[in-house]
């Protein structure tokens, strides 16, 4: 692809909006996903979220593998003593603050990933920069409600995959509300020149 992927989807209105608690159909009425392997690989940091995120997982532990990421070995043992165990939550790791999630998924869960058909990248998100703790549970609400609303939701997003090779990524829609309307205008923030200069000093 000779084009930036956002500008694709932005251009081509390539959005949708899944049912939530009702099954799509596969063709010959096959349940989504029944012969294929999926993952899904969370990082959480935040310990006041912990609930909260893992009443997003726990219910997709029925059929998707799950591996946990955290920042602290104190972390771990708190998330250890919350899951319940079975044969689809595989590890709980501990990651290294630096680079948080993109550390987690890259480092530590990159060696599981080409074992599975699909796989699902998430993690908490709080933005206690922010002035008021509304602002960043928006931003959460919106990373998770768009990822794993539900079973049925998660199986829908497997039924798109599976009836349209073409596709290759689904994402939540942009935060563009308040505080956070800059990013619609300026998603490189900081990160320009720096991925510049790694570019020039890796000749990619």
């Amino acid at each position: 692809c000779r084009y930036n992927l956002y500008d694709l989807k932005k251009c081509l209105n390539l959005s949708m909006v899944l049912p939530d608690t009702c099954r799509m159909e596969m063709d010959g009425g096959v349940e989504p996903g029944i012969n294929r392997k999926i993952a899904i690989f969370a990082h959480l940091f935040y310990e006041e979220l912990f609930d909260y995120c893992l009443s997003y997982l726990m219910p997709l532990s029925s059929f998707c593998d799950i591996y946990i990421t955290t920042g602290t070995q104190k972390s771990k043992e708190i998330l250890e003593s919350r899951i319940s165990y079975n044969g689809h939550v595989k590890d709980i790791a501990v990651s290294s603050y630096t680079g948080r999630e993109w550390a987690a998924f890259l480092l530590i869960d990159k060696k599981y990933m080409a074992e599975y058909d699909y796989f699902c990248l998430i993690h908490d998100k709080k933005s206690s920069q922010m002035f008021y703790p509304a602002i960043g549970k928006s931003f959460c609400d919106n990373l998770w409600e768009n990822s794993l609303k539900s079973v049925e939701y998660v199986k829908n997003i497997i039924c798109m995959f599976e009836k349209n090779e073409q596709i290759g990524l689904f994402v939540p829609p942009e935060v563009y509300h308040g505080t956070y309307f800059h990013t619609a205008i300026d998603f490189w923030t900081i990160c320009f020149e720096g991925t510049k200069k790694f570019l020039e000093d890796n000749a990619i």
